[in-house]
């Protein structure tokens, strides 16, 4: 995928990650973080963990560019939605016990049902990205892509293989210092990216 895909997936519909060089870490200093949802990128715009030279990738994409060079990205983040819910991003969520309402494509409400539930319905696309969910802590129903670690749990695996069966979310709010790998790797032999400068500086 490129910045020019006219057929590309929105930027709010993908998990990505990035990459960070840590100088500290002379052993190992490219850092890949992620995954994370459009709304936790953000809030990593917003304290200048990534930045528009920042390297990102998703899935579909042939290798990690910039920030600057994906535009449907640069203005998901530079231009957060007015209607963004700033609540969800400091949900706290045991995802493994939460229940869960849905709404139906034709607005009918349904549930409580819990994570497994909403999994097969994820994988058999009776839910998607846009299925409007609520649990306890919400105010309102929302959509699943905005609530990340919901999002991330249904888009990539299960609880177990994120280790959040007896958590509640803090484990998944916003950190730069988190790293999370999951399914497979995104690419890492795009030229003159961090891991080349990482490699130059030895």
């Amino acid at each position: 995928m490129t910045a020019d895909d006219s057929g590309a997936l929105s930027p709010k519909d993908l998990l990505w990650y990035y990459i960070e060089v840590d100088h500290a870490d002379e052993s190992d200093p490219v850092k890949q973080r992620g995954p994370f949802a459009i709304n936790e990128l953000r809030e990593l715009w917003t304290k200048k963990k990534i930045e528009t030279e920042t390297y990102v990738w998703a899935d579909g994409m042939d290798d990690f560019q910039q920030v600057k060079s994906l535009n449907a990205l640069r203005l998901e983040l530079t231009e957060p939605p007015s209607s963004l819910n700033p609540k969800l991003s400091n949900l706290k969520l045991n995802l493994k016990r939460a229940t869960w309402y849905y709404l139906d494509k034709k607005g009918t409400k349904h549930g409580p049902s819990i994570l497994d539930t909403l999994k097969i319905m994820w994988d058999f696309t009776e839910v998607d990205e846009d299925t409007m969910v609520r649990t306890e802590g919400m105010d309102e129903f929302a959509p699943i892509r905005d609530v990340p670690p919901l999002f991330k749990v249904l888009a990539m695996g299960t609880a177990d293989q994120l280790d959040l069966g007896d958590t509640d979310s803090e484990a998944d709010t916003v950190d730069g210092d988190r790293e999370i790998r999951l399914g497979p790797p995104p690419p890492s032999s795009a030229s003159e990216t961090p891991f080349d400068q990482a490699s130059a500086n030895k």
